[in-house]
């Protein structure tokens, strides 16, 4: 049941996602009809699913074991879908962290978990000893907290790593209450069933609205896999705390039990690159204790950036020339995409302004030379020789001056190769002239 609830939200989510993705790219949406059939369809998986775990819930298995299936299943399919679904490329890390996950939680986490705590449990016993009512006191405290935690860091920007804790800590407490109250459900009957399932519904709808609302206000790659790191490690503390999880290990190391849930957790922490708490600390250090205006940096980045705007002064000053700026300009670019301070979109983006500055988006010489540079397309051409002459005929002759003899070489050779070599002589005689 676990499995099934995780793998429909990620067919709701995932369909929704897919929607957009698509309208973002062709610049067309659906019919208002289409959209509330989308929105009510994806609502549906999401009640399904939640009853659905519910009910797991319910059985008496141990909810971490469950919550690591859920999880573990929704992070797979959701990974399958998007790159099925061409939403998101996974890199090397995601899916093997993904996989690592769905591995652990599915087949390991139940071998050497806690046994299912059966029928003949006294609830009430169980939620007053001193544990379990430090425990709820605690988890009390953490909702109140977090949520004023909520309130004071609403101004702050996405990407704010505590902004995300506060909302990852208000809804992981909130979610691990009602996860531990659906956990009662088959120890109980009459009307205090009925009371504690309309409480819990309360709660869910409540938990709901908010999960709908975190996205939107944190960074959620980020904010993600905090949450469900989170949520299970309360879930561990419960069982463990309220439920007497480690009396019912049945001779089962539990070493190897909590081994495997930091397995969990580290797998969801690999499978969201989005997610680095340690760069995150690591930088806001870093930002304390820099002064650029005053020659103060002590990340190789911020080093990078000094010797840049040297060689921008020196260039100014007629000291230098342009070769000191341009290797300066490349380390610094080199360092800032390595260190994780420029994103792939950083650089396309300062691609397009430098491309705009030049007063045309038409092919030139050096958008050619970096062409040459790159070993993917050079071994798609020697696949497809043609397709290179097919598009060198789209460089200016303004252009085509300023390529070295090398290059000229090479489009020399590839024509020969291809079937356009006739259409092409006299391109070809004015490079033969300039080798």
């Amino acid at each position: 049941m676990a499995v099934a609830a995780g793998t429909l939200y990620a067919v709701a989510a995932n369909a929704v996602s897919y929607v957009a993705h698509w309208s973002k790219q062709t610049g067309k949406e659906l019919t208002p009809m289409k959209q509330f059939a989308l929105d009510g369809g994806a609502c549906c998986a999401y009640i399904v699913g939640g009853l659905l775990s519910t009910a797991a819930f319910a059985m008496g298995d141990p909810v971490p074991i469950l919550q690591g299936a859920l999880i573990a299943s929704n992070l797979l399919w959701n990974m399958v879908l998007q790159i099925c679904l061409g939403i998101c490329v996974y890199s090397k890390s995601m899916r093997v962290g993904t996989l690592l996950c769905f591995v652990a939680a599915v087949f390991q986490l139940h071998d050497v978990g806690p046994a299912p705590r059966g029928d003949n449990v006294n609830v009430k016993e169980l939620f007053t000893t001193n544990c379990a009512i430090i425990h709820f006191v605690t988890s009390s405290a953490v909702i109140m907290l977090s949520g004023l935690g909520i309130r004071a860091t609403s101004h702050q920007s996405p990407g704010s790593i505590m902004k995300s804790l506060m909302w990852a800590l208000h809804i992981s407490t909130l979610g691990s209450g009602a996860n531990n109250v659906a956990s009662t459900f088959g120890l109980m009957s009459g009307g205090s069933l009925y009371l504690v399932f309309a409480a819990c519904g309360l709660l869910s709808v409540y938990i709901t609205g908010l999960s709908a609302k975190a996205p939107a206000a944190c960074d959620a790659s980020t904010y993600v896999p905090l949450q469900l790191s989170t949520q299970l490690v309360l879930n561990t503390v419960t069982g463990i705390l309220v439920w007497n999880d480690l009396d019912r290990m049945n001779g089962k190391a539990i070493e190897t039990y909590m081994a495997t849930v930091v397995i969990i957790i580290l797998s969801v922490y690999v499978a969201s690159p989005g997610a680095d708490l340690i760069d995150t600390l690591s930088r806001m250090r870093v930002l304390r204790i820099t002064k650029l205006s005053q020659q103060v940096a002590k990340s190789s980045f911020g080093q990078s950036i000094l010797v840049l705007v040297d060689a921008w002064r020196d260039i100014a000053s007629g000291e230098r020339s342009d070769d000191a700026a341009k290797a300066a300009l490349k380390r610094t670019l080199s360092i800032g995409t390595e260190h994780g301070r420029l994103s792939s979109q950083d650089l396309v983006d300062l691609a397009i302004e430098l491309y705009e500055d030049s007063g045309s988006f038409a092919p030139s010489a050096a958008f050619f030379r970096w062409l040459d540079g790159l070993s993917y397309l050079n071994a798609y051409l020697k696949h497809d020789p043609t397709f290179w002459t097919q598009i060198f005929q789209l460089l200016p002759n303004s252009e085509r001056v300023k390529l070295s003899p090398a290059l000229a070489n090479r489009f020399s050779a590839q024509c020969l190769e291809s079937e356009m070599a006739p259409c092409l002589e006299s391109e070809m005689d004015s490079f033969r002239y300039r080798c």
